[in-house]
Order: structure tokens, then C-alpha cells, then sequence
């Protein structure tokens, strides 16, 4: 289902999946049917301070019946921290724009909010589509601190990627952010 449900620009290769999910800070979730059939999962990086919502997918005939929405709550309820998601960018051109953006509708539905102003680089090999960051359960709040996110961005680039923290497309991303940083 991984690798029917996500786009193949932003999968990990299915050794590198096996490798996260063997870690602690790492979280697989699983919905079943009545048959106990896996129709959708989530992988999420738990770290101090910040999750990330790695990935999302629900089998292809069984969305838009609210499993991905059921899903993502559970989501939210575990772990400490916002929880940041990675999403590709919905006002692009191209054949599957209309998905794109329907993926943004979907966390935006469910409460998340865009970190304004910061075009996320996904350090991933091979061709990668422009992506955005979203973010949630940070309560009421309208901004985070430049810091703050200057703190998601090393952690998830250290933890999740393999990256440095001091990864020169983390200051190139965060030129030009505005301190505090709008979520919208």
C-alpha cells in the first residue's frame, strides 16, 4: 500500500522504511477492516520537542470515507510537541494538482496551519516535488518563533533524514522568513 498510496518522489526506499520502523523514535500505525485487511497507516517520527507526520495513506478504494481523518487523530493524541507534516505544494501546475490540493484541504480541515513564507526542501534524492510544512497542536497560537522552527527543521533533518543540523538548505529555506512566523 506504501508504495501504491505515496507519490514516488517522496517515498524512502522500502530497506530505509524497514530501518525507521525498527527505531524507538519511530511510530507505525495501522487501521483494519472488518476482515482485519491494513486499509490505511501512518509513520511518524517522534522526537523531543516535534513529531513529524512522515506519512499518511489510505487504500485507494476506501478513501474519502473518513479513515485518513480518523487516522490523523489518533495521531495527534500520541506523542509530545507539535506535530509538523510535510506536503507537496497545491498551487503548482501539473496533472495532479487537483490531488495536491486536495491534500491540502484535508489537514487544513483538520486543523493545521501552514508555516507561512517557508518553502520546505525535502532532502530526499532524485526529483523532489516543492513542498510546504504544516503544523498542529500548537494551540491558538498565530506564529511560532524563527528559533522554533529553526528547531524543527535541524531536528527532523538530523533525526528523519540523516542530514546535518547545520545543513546550509535550512538557513536557505528560513532567508527571507519574517521573526515571529505566521501560520495561516
Amino acid at each position: 500500500m506504501y508504495q501504491q498510496v505515496i507519490p514516488a518522489s517522496e517515498r524512502k526506499s522500502i530497506l530505509k522504511l524497514g530501518a525507521m520502523l525498527s527505531r524507538r523514535d519511530y511510530c507505525l500505525i495501522g487501521a483494519q477492516d472488518e476482515e482485519g485487511r491494513i486499509i490505511a497507516f501512518a509513520v511518524m517520527f517522534m522526537g523531543k520537542g516535534v513529531r513529524l507526520l512522515e506519512y499518511l495513506g489510505v487504500e485507494g478504494s476506501r478513501q474519502k470515507r473518513g479513515i485518513g481523518r480518523e487516522v490523523f487523530q489518533y495521531c495527534a493524541t500520541i506523542g509530545e510537541g507539535p506535530m509538523v507534516i510535510e506536503v507537496e505544494r497545491e498551487d503548482l501546475a501539473g496533472v495532479d494538482q487537483v490531488v495536491r490540493a486536495g491534500r491540502v484541504e484535508f489537514y487544513r480541515r483538520l486543523g493545521c496551519r501552514r508555516i507561512e513564507g517557508l518553502e520546505y526542501q525535502l532532502p530526499l534524492l532524485g526529483e523532489v516535488p516543492p513542498m510546504r510544512l504544516f503544523v498542529q497542536g500548537v494551540g491558538g497560537r498565530e506564529s511560532l518563533g524563527l528559533e522554533e522552527v529553526r528547531g524543527y527543521l535541524r531536528t527532523i533533518y538530523r533525526e528523519v533524514y540523516g542530514q546535518s543540523e547545520d545543513d546550509p538548505r535550512i538557513e536557505e529555506m528560513l532567508r527571507g522568513v519574517k521573526n515571529p512566523v505566521l501560520l495561516g
